[in-house]
């Protein structure tokens, strides 16, 4: 519990974005199992089986979330949300048992490798990269959808598909950002984590979605 807090004051405002979410999930999910435990004495036997329980309660949650909007979903979904749940408590404690060895609280990372079983397969709880991609025809539907919805978040998404950048890229995009006569876009380097800045270029049709968003009598120094 105090471990927790100083790695939220001493780390997570200080170097994540998402702080906060990183808080929330330790006062939901970890300081209430391990409250009164001692940091060292946590092993991979007692990660293993809060992550257990992360899943199980992310699923629960997910059915309930379902049964409320009346939208019932297959179990393979609700099994992704508890998986999903899991692996963003397991990320936190990955880092802040990092954190912990930095300063000399503990020997070793009991977060660093854990994988769960899953119908006889082994299902790691490292996120792993997407292999689903929309194809042409589910692009263009996406498109048309966008293009439905207007401004300003059906513009946000026609951006993000035609630049093939990050959400908060497109989301946060800022005016101060853009070069016009360059045609692209400098994101600084603040808003990454390697601190370095990425620029990427702008199509016409961008360029031109752009304009109508920067020009619009709802913008201002933020395209969000």
């Amino acid at each position: 519990e105090i471990i927790a807090e100083r790695f939220v004051e001493e780390y997570a405002k200080e170097e994540q974005k998402e702080w906060k979410s990183t808080k929330a999930y330790l006062d939901n999910y970890v300081v209430p199992h391990w409250r009164g435990r001692q940091v060292e004495e946590i092993k991979r036997s007692d990660v293993s089986a809060l992550l257990a329980k992360v899943r199980a309660r992310g699923i629960e949650r997910a059915r309930e979330r379902a049964e409320k909007a009346k939208k019932p979903r297959t179990e393979e979904r609700y099994a992704l949300s508890g998986l999903s749940a899991a692996r963003e408590v397991r990320k936190r404690l990955r880092t802040l048992f990092n954190w912990a060895g930095e300063v000399d609280l503990v020997t070793f990372n009991p977060a660093l490798v854990m994988t769960t079983k899953k119908r006889g397969a082994k299902k790691s709880l490292a996120y792993t990269a997407r292999r689903r991609a929309l194809s042409l025809d589910e692009l263009r539907r996406v498109w048309d959808a966008a293009d439905e919805i207007g401004y300003r978040y059906g513009r946000v998404i026609q951006l993000l598909i035609l630049t093939g950048q990050r959400r908060s890229e497109i989301a946060k995009l800022n005016t101060d950002w853009l070069d016009m006569k360059k045609k692209c876009v400098t994101v600084p380097p603040w808003h990454y984590k390697t601190n370095i800045e990425h620029t990427y270029p702008l199509s016409a049709p961008a360029l031109a979605i752009i304009c109508l968003l920067y020009t619009s009598d709802a913008a201002d120094d933020s395209l969000r």
